[in-house]
C-alpha cells in the first residue's frame, strides 16, 4: 500500500513537473510526449512544421512535414506555383521540392518555376513538357509554340507546328518555304518566288535595267541600258549606241551623240545637218535649221553676213539675215539689194 502510493505521489509530480508528457510509467516517467514537443521530458519543441505524427523524440526532426513545407527539418515553403489540394495546401518533395500535384495553369518545371510560353492559348500547357494544350496563338509555332512565325510570313501566318511554314505566302521582297530569304536586288521591284524546277527563286516583274534571264542574274549584251528578260535583246541602248544589238555608234556629229534607235540624230551639231547629220552646212552658215520632221534639212541658214566682199569672221558690222544658201552670200551683189530693200522701207515710213 505505501509502495503505491508513493509511485501515485510520483506520476503526479512526473505530470505536473513535464506537462507535455501524455502518460508515465513506473520505469519510464515520460515515455510519450505530446505532438510538437521531444525530449527525455518532452520539454522542447519539435524542429520545423511538422504534420499530425509529430517529430522524433530524441532530434525533434519531424517524421513528416506539413503541407506546403520541405527540407530535412520541415522549415522550408514548397515553390509557390505547386497545385494545391483540396485544403488549399502544396505538397512537395521533402528532399527534392519537386511538386507533387503538378502546377498551376501557367507554369511547367518539376518546381513549377518556369512560366508556359507566351505563344500558348490562354497561356496553358502541360507541366511536364510544356507543350500547349490547347494550341498556339496566331503568329507562333512550335510544339511549345515558343517560336515565333519567319518575319517574312505575309500576315504574320505560319503552321503552328512542325517546320512552321508560312501558310499565305511571304511579304514582299521575300521567298522561301519560311520566308526567310530575300529577293535578288536586280529583279524589277525585288518581286520573286521560288521555282521548284528551276531550284531557284525567279523574278515575276522582269529584271531592273542591265540585267536578264529568270533570275536576272546575267548582264544585258555590251552597249544594251536594258534588255529583255528572256531573250536578251536591247530594249533601249547606252548613251550614243543604237541597232537591235546596240552594236552601231551614232554619229560622232549628233548633237550630245544621241539618236534614236534607227541612228538618226535628234539634234545635229552646229554647222551640221541631215539625219545623222553627215551634211556640212557650208562656210557661209554658222547653223543650219533642220525644219522638216523628217530630219530634211531645208537648207535656211542664220548667217553672219560681214559688211565686205570677202566674209572675214570678227568683223564687228556683222549683218544679221536669213536667206537661202547660196555661193558668195556676203559678197557685194549680195548685200547692194539688202541696203536698197531697207532704204526704201526708210522713205516709205518717213512719207507715211
Amino acid at each position: 500500500m505505501t509502495r503505491n502510493l508513493f509511485l501515485f505521489v510520483l506520476f503526479m509530480y512526473q505530470s505536473s513537473a513535464d506537462s507535455n508528457c501524455l502518460w508515465a510509467s513506473e520505469s519510464t516517467p515520460c515515455p510519450e510526449c505530446v505532438r510538437g514537443w521531444h525530449g527525455v521530458h518532452c520539454d522542447k519543441r519539435c524542429i520545423g512544421v511538422c504534420d499530425s505524427g509529430g517529430c522524433h523524440r530524441d532530434s525533434g526532426k519531424c517524421l513528416q512535414c506539413q503541407g506546403g513545407y520541405y527540407s530535412s527539418n520541415c522549415t522550408r515553403k514548397c515553390p509557390l506555383r505547386c497545385s494545391k489540394d483540396r485544403q488549399g495546401q502544396t505538397h512537395c518533395n521533402r528532399t527534392t521540392a519537386h511538386c507533387l500535384e503538378h502546377c498551376e495553369d501557367g507554369w511547367l518545371g518539376d518546381r513549377c518555376d518556369r512560366p508556359c510560353s507566351e505563344g500558348c492559348v490562354d497561356n496553358s500547357c502541360y507541366s511536364w513538357d510544356g507543350t500547349c494544350n490547347k494550341g498556339c496563338r496566331h503568329g507562333w509555332t512550335g510544339d511549345d509554340c515558343g517560336t515565333r512565325c519567319p518575319s517574312g510570313c505575309r500576315h504574320n501566318a505560319c503552321e503552328p507546328s512542325g517546320k512552321g511554314r508560312c501558310t499565305k505566302g511571304c511579304n514582299h521582297g521575300f521567298h522561301g518555304h519560311h520566308c526567310d530569304r530575300p529577293c535578288d536586288s536586280r529583279c524589277r521591284g525585288r518581286e520573286c518566288v521560288y521555282d521548284h524546277e528551276v531550284k531557284s527563286a525567279v523574278c515575276t516583274e522582269g529584271c531592273v535595267d542591265g540585267w536578264m534571264s529568270s533570275d536576272c542574274k546575267k548582264k544585258c549584251p555590251p552597249n544594251c541600258q536594258a534588255c529583255l528578260q528572256e531573250s536578251g535583246h536591247c530594249s533601249r541602248c547606252s548613251h550614243g549606241y543604237w541597232g537591235v544589238d546596240c552594236a552601231n555608234g551614232c554619229s560622232s556629229t549628233c548633237s550630245e551623240r544621241t539618236c534614236d534607235e534607227d541612228g538618226r540624230c535628234f539634234a545635229c551639231q552646229s554647222g551640221y545637218y541631215g539625219n545623222t547629220c553627215e551634211s556640212y552646212c557650208g562656210t557661209d552658215c554658222t547653223i543650219c535649221e533642220m525644219k522638216n520632221t523628217d530630219g530634211v534639212c531645208d537648207d535656211v541658214c542664220a548667217a553672219l553676213c560681214l559688211n565686205n566682199s570677202n566674209g572675214t569672221r570678227g568683223s564687228p558690222s556683222a549683218v544679221q539675215t536669213y536667206e537661202r544658201n547660196t555661193s558668195d552670200r556676203c559678197g557685194e551683189e549680195f548685200l547692194l539689194p539688202l541696203v536698197t530693200v531697207l532704204f526704201l522701207n526708210i522713205c516709205f515710213a518717213f512719207v507715211m
